[in-house]
C-alpha cells in the first residue's frame, strides 16, 4: 500500500506545476480529476511504474489550455432572479405537482406512518454518562428530549428519562 501512496504523491506533485487560476470550474474539474483518475486508473489497474509514467506524460501533454466547452443551451438559468428563470421554475413546478397530484392523500398518509411509527431507531448522542435522544411521534409531535444510560439503551425496551417534553411545555406557554 506504501508504494501505491508514494505513487499517488509523485502524480499529485507532478500536477502541481500547472497554473489553473485562468481555468474555469468545469474545465479544472476535466484537467485536474480526469487527469488524476487516467493516470491513477492505469497505475491502480496495472500495478505498473510504466503505465503511470506513460499516463503521467499523456496527461501532462493534454493538460495545457482547456477545451473549447460547448455552449450550455440553459446558462440563463443561473439568472435566477430573472423573469424566465422564474417561469421556468414555476413550470417545472406545476409539471412535478400535477405528476404527484393524483396519489397525494396515499404518499401523504404513508409518510406520516413512517414518520410516527414507535418502530423508529432512537438515535443518540452522548452528554456525559447519558445518551440523549429526540423523540417524535403521533403523540409527541413537537418530541421529547429523554435520557438512558447504555446499559438501558442496549436493551430491548430502554428506560428513557424524560428531561424536556416540547409539547407540554409549548400547551403550558402557548396553551395550545
Amino acid at each position: 500500500m506504501s508504494r501505491v501512496n508514494d505513487k499517488f504523491w509523485e502524480l499529485f506533485r507532478r500536477f502541481s506545476f500547472l497554473d489553473l487560476s485562468h481555468v474555469t470550474m468545469s474545465s479544472y474539474f476535466k484537467l485536474a480529476v480526469g487527469g488524476l483518475i487516467a493516470a491513477g486508473a492505469a497505475f491502480l489497474m496495472t500495478n505498473q511504474s510504466e503505465s503511470l509514467d506513460s499516463a503521467v506524460e499523456e496527461a501532462e501533454t493534454n493538460a495545457g489550455e482547456p477545451e473549447e466547452e460547448e455552449e450550455d443551451e440553459n446558462i440563463w438559468l443561473e439568472e435566477v432572479t430573472s423573469e424566465r428563470s422564474l417561469e421556468w421554475v414555476e413550470e417545472q413546478s406545476r409539471k412535478v405537482k400535477a405528476r404527484w397530484k393524483a396519489d397525494e392523500g396515499e404518499l401523504h398518509d404513508r409518510i406520516l406512518k413512517v414518520l410516527n411509527s414507535k418502530d423508529k431507531i432512537p438515535y443518540v448522542s452522548k452528554r456525559g454518562k447519558y445518551y440523549y435522544n429526540l423523540w417524535k411521534d403521533a403523540d409527541h409531535v413537537r418530541g421529547l428530549y429523554r435520557r438512558t444510560t447504555l446499559e438501558s439503551y442496549r436493551s430491548e425496551t430502554p428506560d428513557w428519562e424524560t428531561v424536556f417534553d416540547l409539547d407540554a411545555y409549548n400547551e403550558a406557554d402557548e396553551g395550545g
